[in-house]
């Protein structure tokens, strides 16, 4: 399709008009047909141009006077590129790196950017993507000696109605487990908001037509004929009344809809960013300390007095440790001076070296080592104070029978998380489920791969099989929860355990008893196996 597009266009129209003939007749139980277009429909956004060496200064404003290169035509291309722009933010440190880029394999500006007012895009050479490591929880079998607690395991499970799914423990013991939820994931992109803006200004933006009459921009494009015909009289009357409307269509879609693209564009990445940020250390969704408290809606009231009144009391005891550490501080101080005295003494007494002066010098002597001691005491009890004082510094105000539970609680600066990631989502892009979204999971895994190139954690691919239906607690199978005589999928209920399990949060554990299990030597366990 792509080579020879022109050829094709039969077959299209062909489909198309089998397409139009079935939604003319009547059916009693019809089967949804997805249209395509024929002709390309060009977009009324705004269009990006590109930035070249003749052009570049007039568009950017740049005033500077730039030296002409010697050597080829493009050498003094790239410096005027150079000149304009500040490549330093993008890694390139002078004009001979911005030259030999290619020479360390790392990505060479290709002299083109493309801009619509908004954003800028510069586009570099493609290089060879380095090669992706993917591993599996059987190729750390039998390693716990090799990475001893170098590593912190975590059971992820992928899913559409949650995204991901993560667990650092079994059982009923306290243990960390954190979820990002379909809701959640579009809601942090700001996907939802930008699109209700964008609704909110369709119903409220009036337009005038051709005969008079004022409608709004969603009435109007939804009034619009429709491409998706094989039809030659209908795709020209649709031609026409997009033509008519473009100059409204192109005002609609202007430089503020650019600036929402670009905030799309970055909401996109800082999804992708903070989800995974949440599967390794908790990110700021498990981190109170992050969190912004102005848009925390439950017990508001209630969780701010009670974190002033937590501060209050840290602030008290940090005065108290301080008043004590200035205390010991002078106490230090006055003893060495004390201690400089009697060194002096000392010496003076080794001097005159007297027999009736002998009996003075060892009880000095004595007195040394006594301070001595006593100075040992006081900076061991100063190095405590010091020490103190800096925990409740920096400290949180969460309580502290809440730090068990707390989601990043586990998590240090000294350890790489080990990630039992899910396999059964890999490959099912195209599996289409109402309702949901489709790659997300997929988009996470490559983002978590590209850290452990980075060398910020592993990733080890789990074979999901029976994880969800298995209690991870008595390994016996779980049907599914009967509420109202109905059976809901994502809660599983254990008649061995008595109680109801979340289905995602279950297979979660059964991934990290599954890695843990491997790195002691004892496999997969038998409940989680085919055989």
């Amino acid at each position: 399709l792509s080579a020879d597009p022109g050829s094709l266009v039969p077959v299209c129209i062909a489909i198309i008009n089998i397409y139009d003939q079935y939604g003319a007749e009547e059916h009693e139980d019809p089967v949804r047909t997805y249209g395509f277009s024929i002709l390309p429909v060009p977009s009324t956004h705004r269009r990006f141009v590109s930035l070249v060496p003749e052009n570049v200064k007039k568009r950017t404003g740049y005033n500077g006077r730039i030296s002409r290169e010697d050597g080829p035509s493009f050498l003094h291309s790239y410096r005027i590129f150079y000149e304009v722009f500040q490549f330093r933010k993008l890694g390139i440190a002078s004009f001979q790196d911005f030259l030999t880029r290619h020479e360390a394999r790392l990505p060479m500006f290709y002299g083109y950017i493309l801009t619509d007012g908004v954003s800028m895009n510069f586009v570099f050479a493609r290089i060879p993507p380095p090669s992706r490591i993917e591993l599996y929880a059987p190729d750390f079998n039998n390693s716990r000696d090799i990475i001893g607690r170098r590593m912190n395991t975590i059971g992820l499970d992928p899913g559409r109605r949650d995204i991901i799914t993560t667990a650092s423990g079994i059982g009923d013991a306290t243990y960390a487990t954190r979820q990002v939820s379909t809701i959640e994931y579009q809601a942090i992109s700001g996907a939802a908001k930008r699109s209700q803006y964008l609704e909110i200004q369709k119903a409220t933006t009036f337009i005038t037509n051709d005969d008079g009459a004022v409608s709004t921009m969603e009435n109007l494009k939804s009034t619009l004929p429709t491409l998706k015909t094989a039809s030659t009289d209908e795709m020209r009357q649709s031609i026409q009344t997009h033509l008519s409307y473009l100059n409204h269509a192109s005002t609609f879609y202007g430089i503020d809809q650019s600036r929402r693209r670009f905030k799309a564009y970055q909401g996109t990445q800082r999804t992708i960013a903070t989800t995974a940020n949440i599967v390794l250390n908790g990110g700021k969704k498990f981190d109170r300390n992050r969190r912004n408290k102005e848009q925390t809606k439950r017990n508001r009231k209630h969780r701010r007095n009670k974190t002033k009144k937590r501060r209050r009391n840290a602030t008290r005891r940090q005065e108290l440790i301080k008043a004590q550490y200035y205390a010991v501080a002078g106490q230090i101080s006055q003893l060495r001076q004390q201690m400089d005295l009697v060194d002096g003494a000392i010496m003076a007494l080794e001097q005159v070296n007297a027999f009736d002066t002998s009996g003075f010098l060892e009880g000095m002597r004595n007195q040394r080592i006594s301070m001595d001691e006593t100075h040992q005491q006081q900076v061991i009890e100063e190095q405590r104070l010091q020490y103190n004082y800096l925990f409740e510094l920096g400290g949180s105000t969460i309580k502290g029978r809440k730090k068990d539970r707390h989601g990043s609680n586990h998590t240090t600066t000294t350890t790489v998380p080990l990630v039992a990631f899910g396999a059964g989502m890999m490959g099912t892009d195209q599996s289409h489920i109402h309702g949901y979204p489709v790659g997300s999971t997929n988009i996470i895994r490559r983002h978590l791969l590209e850290r452990q190139r980075r060398a910020l954690c592993v990733v080890a691919h789990t074979n999901e099989y029976l994880t969800s239906q298995i209690c991870h607690v008595c390994e016996t199978r779980m049907p599914n929860t009967v509420l109202d005589c109905r059976e809901v999928y994502a809660l599983k209920s254990c008649d061995h355990c008595a109680k109801i399990v979340n289905r995602d949060k279950n297979a979660a554990s059964n991934m990290y008893r599954i890695m843990e299990s491997g790195l002691a030597g004892l496999g997969r366990p038998l409940s989680l196996s085919r055989s």
